[in-house]
């Protein structure tokens, strides 16, 4: 039987090409899930990695893309999964339109569920594992990042029905929970200010500009402070291959866990109040 295989979806960038690297360094067999084939031209020349034309949002895509796996996967020894494909939509809730909602969730939420349905097949017969990225936003919802916040949060809601429905077959399912990391996804999704305003209509532009700049500004602090793109890969490692792996990681600094340890006792008003000074300057 080959060794242990890993699918990866999202692999072109960020986390996603991190995460491929990584495993494939440890021993894995990767499948790196790709929505380009130009964007194949990285992996080619490493062995062990698999480029794979993966698009999340399309259930012909993902059924093609398990059918060119299939053979390696039918005489794996561990089949795993790491969801991490994902996008960003902000703005404020009535300023998003319900396209762009959906979009959110299609890709964060329903593609992750519909690349799980596919390979749990596979995943269920080598007993392995399903790691799904999140982020502290599936934990604590920011203005003007609602579309992906109510996404994450669905994926952590997910994670623990699908948890306790696979404990029987002697699966885990892990939740990594990143804060800032240094990845392209805030460049390329949030520093668009110009973007987010432009999709307002004018009197939604006058009740809410101040506030988006501030929102901005936030954007931009927190880019300055991200941690490595490593420090998820590590946990996504642990999560694979730890005996007894946590259900959750959340990956940042200590500050970061005491936040969000805080986040789940604190009274809401109280929260409110914190958000509203970081974000407003109040």
């Amino acid at each position: 039987m080959n060794k242990r295989i890993a699918i990866v979806t999202g692999s072109s960038t960020g986390i996603g090409k991190a995460t491929v690297l990584h495993l494939s360094r440890k021993g894995f067999l990767v499948f790196a899930g790709i929505r380009r084939e130009s964007d194949a031209e990285q992996f080619q020349s490493l062995k062990g990695i698999f480029p794979l034309l993966l698009d999340v949002s399309s259930q012909d895509s993902v059924e093609k893309a398990v059918e060119i796996a299939a053979e390696k996967l039918n005489t794996a020894s561990e089949v795993h999964l790491i969801n991490n494909a994902g996008i960003v939509v902000a703005g404020p809730v009535e300023g998003v339109s319900l396209t762009r909602w959906k979009e959110q969730f299609e890709v964060n939420f329903f593609g992750l569920l519909r690349v799980t349905q596919t390979l749990l097949p596979y995943i269920r017969k080598t007993r392995g594992r399903i790691v799904n990225i999140s982020s502290i936003s599936g934990l604590a919802a920011f203005p003007y990042l609602g579309p992906y916040c109510a996404s994450k949060f669905a994926v952590e809601a997910l994670s623990d029905a699908l948890r306790r429905e696979l404990r029987q077959f002697g699966c885990s399912v892990v939740v990594i929970e990143p804060g800032p990391i240094n990845t392209p996804i805030w460049e390329k999704n949030l520093k668009k200010k110009d973007e987010l305003i432009t999709a307002l209509s004018s009197e939604q532009r006058e009740l809410y500009g101040k506030e988006l700049n501030q929102f901005q500004l936030g954007v931009e602090q927190s880019s300055k402070d991200a941690v490595s793109v490593e420090e998820v890969t590590r946990a996504i490692e642990k999560a694979l291959t730890s005996t007894r792996p946590r259900t959750r990681y959340i990956v940042g600094s200590k500050v970061l866990a005491t936040q969000m340890a805080l986040a789940k006792i604190l009274p809401d008003t109280w929260l409110d109040l914190m958000v509203a000074q970081r974000f407003r300057g109040e």
